[in-house]
């Protein structure tokens, strides 16, 4: 991992740290090779993306594509996120007008439920 893209990536997760170790959470570095893990299976599908759809011509769009990615990517890891806390702990509690998530309905579930007018049903995630 060389290069200006890693610098910045290094300095950003220092920061991150620094800040979770002020505000008295530096223990959640003893989660950092999860979050390391899943990160280098999301690099790799990214690469296979941009390999398989992407012309050298395309890359300022593939740019492009990498910042609505990575909103979608922070989209699903929210969805994600509810979806382990129902398998985790259970139903959560909903608003009457909402259903709550259901663990089998996996992240394309949600993603498909979303309501007309293009948000995603409301829910509660439980840390």
């Amino acid at each position: 991992m060389e290069g200006v893209a890693a610098e910045s990536g290094r300095r950003s997760a220092r920061r991150g740290t620094d800040g979770l170790d002020r505000i008295g959470h530096g223990s959640f570095i003893e989660l950092l090779d999860d979050y390391a893990e899943a990160c280098e299976r999301i690099a790799e599908a990214d690469l296979t993306y941009v390999e398989r759809w992407v012309q050298v011509d395309d890359l300022v769009e593939s740019v492009v594509g990498t910042v609505l990615g990575d909103a979608m990517l922070s989209a699903i890891r929210r969805l994600a996120r509810v979806n382990a806390s129902a398998h985790r702990y259970g139903d959560v509690t909903q608003p009457q007008d909402r259903a709550a998530p259901q663990p089998t309905d996996g992240i394309y579930g949600a993603i498909r439920r979303a309501d007309a007018s293009g948000h995603a049903p409301a829910v509660t995630p439980v840390f």
